[in-house]
């Protein structure tokens, strides 16, 4: 995991990690690609800064994507995020962090 983010940035953005509940990386397509046109329609340096999704397998890397956000509203955030077609459907759920807190989180 790499960004373009300086050491100022770091406290200004929040990591959200996807991961599976139970551990598999076997989303419906459908569902995945809706899910990441979702995010995609979210880009502006406002709010969602960077999303990608994992190439690994779940073996190696067991999230499937991360997005990082600018530091907004709890309760603003979680409801973009609730909105997610694959969070919707409970075959993704996510965690919240401070951008700055995640040195080494996406290592396999």
């Amino acid at each position: 995991f790499n960004s373009d983010f300086s050491i100022s940035e770091m406290e200004e953005f929040s990591l959200v990690v996807f991961s599976s509940p139970d551990g598999s990386e076997n989303i419906d397509p459908v569902v995945a690609q809706t899910s990441w046109e979702y995010l995609e329609k979210l880009r502006s340096p406002d709010s969602l800064r960077y999303a990608t999704r994992s190439s690994a397998p779940a073996t190696h890397a067991p999230y499937l994507g991360v997005a990082i956000f600018k530091k907004m509203n709890q309760d603003k955030l979680a409801s973009l995020l609730e909105a997610m077609p694959a969070v919707q459907k409970d075959v993704v759920e996510y965690s919240v962090l401070p951008l700055y807190m995640s040195q080494g989180i996406l290592d396999p």
